[in-house]
């Protein structure tokens, strides 16, 4: 049983990044304090890559939404899932730019690690 129907969390939340951390914190007990537009969810936050996709799947059930899976790669971070979430529910993503796009400038430098790409 959900505390919130889907209509009423997103009615609370203004911004995909409110939603997320309000999910995180429920699911998590972290503070949504706590969490940053650049937390990564398996590193920073803990989860394991399966509470990652129950998390999707979740958000999908609540929000009336499908993610495309090409789209599902970019989100590493809050940042990456609200700017993927977002346009989806029609409502703001609530991050800056400049960690939107953060993760593609990050998976680039795997391909380099040894520094033979520069």
């Amino acid at each position: 049983m959900r505390v919130f129907p889907a209509e009423r969390r997103c009615i609370m939340a203004e911004t995909a990044y409110e939603y997320i951390c309000s999910v995180l914190s429920e699911r998590r007990g972290t503070p949504a304090e706590q969490l940053r537009e650049d937390s990564r969810f398996i590193e920073d936050i803990g989860l394991s890559s399966l509470d990652v996709v129950v998390l999707l799947s979740d958000a999908e059930d609540e929000l009336g939404i499908t993610v495309p899976d090409e789209n599902i790669l970019s989100m590493k971070t809050i940042a990456g899932a609200a700017s993927v979430i977002a346009p989806l529910v029609g409502i703001p993503s609530g991050v800056s730019e400049q960690e939107d796009g953060a993760e593609n400038s990050s998976e680039s430098s795997f391909d380099t690690e040894d520094g033979s790409g520069d």
